[in-house]
């Protein structure tokens, strides 16, 4: 198409203007691949230089007036567009500076740990005493002077005697059965065993024995056994209180009241211990 379109272009020339159709002065505009795409084609118009009456032909040829738009006429085999050597136009990657902020770094909340020392004040009021017997308003703690239960491992009431031979010389804390002597600081007692129930029936059966029979009138709830006149020392408390207990019922008659009958002192009596020392006594009625 090309070609065909600079034909045209020398209809236009005078007749003085030689031929141009044996001039090599065409062959590079009809070789060459033309473009795969429609393109429109600007060729620059170049002046002419007549010398000695006669026009020389021009270098360049004069382009038509009119643009012609060419087409690709695909033909086979198909022809082969010569790679672009266009410099490629892709925007390079994003090379910015990189984030050089200065991360966080501060330390994490160090303050001193609290290191008040701690509140040592003493309790406003001193703490309840492990005494229950020691408080001026205290009653002995059974109904009366014959309800004290078994409250050891020994078959017998109260805390223990010492029959089995578990009692050294120092009586542990409890209420214990026995006859006491109270002298300055410090109270003296000779335990009696006070068995009850069938503790008690090989007991009274041997005293049946031994008395020809003279046991009929036995408790068998609280029989007093003394094997022993061993006596042990107890260190008083300075609150120890002795009572007697009632004639009509052998129980506590309550502080402040109640006082020793005549031979009383050598009657039996229950003894409460606590933190080691004697704290309460009370010793029985007339029969007890």
């Amino acid at each position: 198409m090309l070609a065909a379109a600079t034909a045209l272009a020398l209809v236009g020339c005078s007749a003085d203007s030689k031929s141009l159709s044996g001039s090599n002065s065409l062959a590079p505009l009809i070789t060459g691949t033309p473009p795969p795409t429609t393109t429109t084609t600007t060729v620059p118009v170049a002046t002419s230089t007549t010398i000695a009456g006669v026009t020389a032909i021009p270098t360049t040829l004069v382009p038509p007036t009119t643009v012609f738009n060419t087409t690709l006429i695909t033909m086979s085999p198909p022809r082969i567009s010569p790679p672009s050597t266009a410099a490629a136009t892709t925007a390079p990657p994003d090379t910015g500076a990189p984030d050089t902020a200065t991360p966080d770094t501060a330390p994490a909340d160090t303050a001193a740990p609290d290191t008040a020392s701690p509140d040592t004040t003493p309790p406003a009021t001193d703490p309840p005493s492990s005494c229950n017997s020691c408080d001026s308003n205290y009653r002995f703690p059974y109904a009366n002077f014959f309800s004290v239960p078994q409250l050891g491992s020994e078959p017998v009431r109260g805390s223990g005697c010492g029959a089995n031979g578990t009692v050294g010389n120092t009586i542990p804390d409890g209420v214990w059965d026995g006859h006491i002597s109270v002298g300055g600081s410090s109270l003296q007692i000779d335990l009696e065993c006070v068995y009850y129930g069938d503790s008690a029936a090989p007991y009274i059966a041997q005293c049946a024995a031994d008395n020809g029979g003279d046991c009929f009138d036995a408790d068998p709830d609280f029989f007093i056994v003394n094997n022993n006149t061993r006596k042990r020392s107890v260190p008083l408390d300075p609150s120890f209180r002795r009572r007697y207990a009632t004639s009509d019922g052998c129980s506590d008659p309550g502080p402040g009241q109640g006082g020793p009958a005549e031979g009383s002192d050598s009657m039996t009596s229950w003894i409460v211990i606590e933190g080691g020392q004697a704290t309460f006594a009370l010793t029985s009625c007339v029969y007890g």
